[in-house]
């Protein structure tokens, strides 16, 4: 059907369809920008998960040694403090024949304390960057969840037809319609033009019937004319047979 009211309903259709089409695009293109994103940070937060489990094994392992290093300690300062006659305060005896078995433990030289607390340092720096990353994935993953509601939302608007074919549609229509008016243009001035022609000879043979009329009475004229002379002519002819 061509009128302008579909031809106007069509074009409302299709601003809507356009509009739905650049908010589902933008959006998607958002949702793959938080795709690329998120598999950044997973990749990021893989090697700092990696990284922190390394610096929890190692800070074990000082804390271990720091305890080794407290336990020594305590032992050296037990051993130089034994003296035959006094109670042990570990076995309570007052004779202290092992004394020389107890031995030293040898450590190195580095501030255990303090490679400590640089390590803790540096773990609390990664738990605060992972914790960050982790943050702006969810943010992401959120973002690109109701993105993708707002599309299923303008699918809904529609149908779920596929929108690019409805704006397909609604072009081929146009064409369609602009096809159509320019016929019934064409038709209409054919139309114009036969019933100028009509006219125009309608004209023409009211001038002839006109002209045709004079031309039988002028006929006619002659030949009351021709008649009379005729008839004078006869008389005339009459006069000269009885002379």
């Amino acid at each position: 059907i061509y009128t302008i009211k579909t031809y106007q309903e069509n074009e409302n259709n299709q601003k809507l369809l356009e509009t739905a089409k650049a908010k589902i695009d933008m959006n998607n293109r958002q949702i793959s920008k938080n795709s690329e994103q998120v598999l950044e940070n997973q990749e990021r937060l893989q090697e700092l998960s990696k990284d922190l489990q390394t610096k929890i094994e190692k800070s074990e392992n000082l804390k271990h040694q720091i305890e080794k290093i407290k336990k020594n300690d305590i032992i050296k300062t037990l051993k130089n403090s034994l003296k035959d006659g006094e109670e042990c305060p570990v076995c309570h005896g007052i004779y202290h024949i092992h004394k020389d078995d107890i031995y030293d433990m040898e450590f190195d030289e580095i501030d255990k304390d303090g490679a400590l607390n640089d390590i803790l340092e540096q773990i609390s720096s990664l738990n605060s960057r992972i914790a960050v990353i982790t943050s702006e994935i969810e943010k992401a993953e959120n973002q690109s969840k109701n993105l993708q509601v707002e599309i299923d939302e303008e699918y809904t608007k529609f149908q779920n037809k596929d929108i690019d074919e409805e704006i397909k549609k609604c072009e081929e229509y146009k064409i369609a319609y602009k096809k159509y008016t320019q016929n019934v243009e064409e038709q209409s001035k054919i139309i114009k033009d036969t019933q100028q022609n009509l006219s125009e000879l309608k004209i023409s043979i009211s001038i002839n019937e006109t002209e045709l009329k004079n031309i039988n009475e002028s006929i006619k004229q002659k030949k009351e004319q021709i008649s009379k002379k005729t008839g004078v002519l006869k008389q005339n002819i009459e006069e000269l047979k009885n002379l």
